[in-house]
């Protein structure tokens, strides 16, 4: 007889792009939420990468010219945009709450529909105790996910991308040698990724 620890274990496997699409169907309902969510989320990225341009702005054309014109032009701008992203990010962080818990709630709903139905000899291996602990669990991450990973990855994407740009336009010599360490530094873990995965005798 299989136990509730075998069988959760058979089912445990990583990435499946099948069941990431057949989630999408639960954002669909939740669009104009999520399409609000995007904008307010570019206001944060904004916020986030022009902030360096801006510093460099002010001490370049600025402090090191005595221009103090330039000096609170900068400072306006960059206490704008600051104020701008943060009003962003939550509405960002209230859109997607309110998304989240809609669909979250759909699935607890179909979840708990679903379990009803299931035949008695079903209970025989799986622990009804343990069950609800992985029901409970498996909707807490799904809820964190919808939350915070769905924007918040275009985010990241986007603020890195940012990044980037505003390195190369500060000084696109020095961009390119940390983009030369950072080659590095990732050929370096990758060869150490391999060497402790060998077998040892």
């Amino acid at each position: 007889m299989a136990t509730f620890v075998d069988t959760d274990e058979e089912i445990i496997r990583g990435f499946d792009l099948a069941v990431t699409k057949r989630l999408t169907h639960y954002l669909m309902p939740h669009k104009r939420h999520l399409i609000v969510a995007i904008i307010a989320m570019l206001f944060s990225v904004i916020s986030t990468v022009a902030g360096p341009p801006l510093i460099g702005y002010a001490i370049d054309n600025g402090i090191r010219k005595n221009n103090m014109d330039a000096v609170i032009i900068s400072i306006v701008t960059f206490l704008i945009l600051q104020g701008l992203g943060f009003f962003g990010f939550r509405v960002q962080l209230a859109n997607m709450a309110t998304a989240g818990q809609a669909i979250i709630q759909r699935l607890r709903d179909e979840l708990f529909e679903h379990v009803q139905f299931l035949s008695v000899s079903f209970f025989t291996p799986y622990e009804p105790g343990r069950l609800i602990a992985r029901i409970i669990s498996d909707v807490n991450t799904l809820r964190e996910a919808i939350t915070l990973a769905v924007v918040g990855s275009v985010r990241k994407i986007l603020t890195l991308i940012g990044i980037v740009i505003s390195m190369l336009l500060i000084n696109p010599l020095l961009t390119l040698v940390a983009f030369g360490v950072l080659v590095v530094l990732v050929i370096i873990a990758n060869f150490w990724r391999i060497y402790i995965h060998k077998p040892r005798n």
